[in-house]
């Protein structure tokens, strides 16, 4: 006899479960239906375990949509405009131009990248000549980078001679970039690669 309290087997005539004392009926019990309680908390289990599955999947959903927006969304709101702090400026080209009049000054475009145009810079250029300096700059000047990724810088300074060499040192975002440029001794305009020190 099935213990439908406990699910303990009894003998066949018992009037009482030996397990947990609870009084037997002697109607005709299958055992399949009786309670178990191991059975239960399998189906139980399994339930919960299911759950838990379904809503893992759908965070790990919604964590890969926003991962996807992010990374192809949002990667287009950073247009040419908005740099981040972590970017490492540089200087691609120098163009100089030289008249062959010591009192006119060199007129010098710096291009820095169109992803840098409208942002506000502060530039000196250090023209030498045979390792001596032909100028001596005593403070930066502020500019904005023209759409092209150009800034414009004229030192009016009296440079007596042309110069083999021009240190330009760029602020920008709370740094200080230096960049070496060799120069041509010679009369006209002139563009070369200037080299980060």
């Amino acid at each position: 006899m099935i213990c439908n309290n406990c699910g303990f087997d009894n003998m066949e005539n018992s009037k009482f479960c030996q397990k947990c004392g609870n009084p037997l009926n002697y109607q005709n019990i299958n055992k399949n239906s009786i309670y178990s309680p191991g059975k239960d908390n399998h189906s139980s289990n399994n339930t919960v375990l299911i759950i838990c599955a379904t809503l893992i999947i759908i965070v790990a959903i919604i964590a890969g949509t926003f991962l996807f927006l992010d990374n192809n969304g949002n990667a287009d709101l950073t247009n040419e405009n908005q740099i981040t702090n972590s970017a490492v400026l540089k200087v691609n080209t120098a163009s100089f131009y030289l008249d062959g009049n010591p009192n006119s000054g060199i007129p010098a475009t710096v291009n820095v990248g169109k992803e840098y145009s409208g942002q506000s810079m502060e530039i000196m250029t250090t023209y030498s000549r045979d390792g001596s300096n032909l100028n001596n700059p005593s403070a930066y000047e502020n500019h904005i980078v023209d759409d092209e990724g150009n800034i414009q810088i004229t030192e009016f300074a009296p440079i007596p001679k042309y110069p083999d060499y021009c240190l330009i040192e760029i602020r920008y975002n709370n740094q200080t970039y230096k960049f070496g440029c060799n120069m041509e001794k010679r009369k006209g305009s002139q563009t070369s690669v200037p080299t980060p020190l």
